[in-house]
């Protein structure tokens, strides 16, 4: 590399991209994960529903 092509800021500039690379990777990982739970908790709300609402009239029939 002659040294009128170095850029000085390229290091600079790959760390940076890395670095949000890795932050938007982590945030994506992060909202699958909230996701996750959010869906595990609406499932188990209705499954709760239906336990009750299958109780109440379990004795009726």
């Amino acid at each position: 590399m002659l040294a009128q092509d170095y850029d000085p800021y390229a290091d600079a500039h790959l760390l940076r991209a890395a670095d949000l690379r890795r932050r938007a990777e982590a945030e994506r990982r992060a909202d699958a994960a909230r996701a996750a739970r959010r869906e595990r908790r609406l499932s188990d709300e209705a499954e709760g529903r239906v336990r009750r609402l299958r109780d109440r009239f379990v004795h009726a029939a």
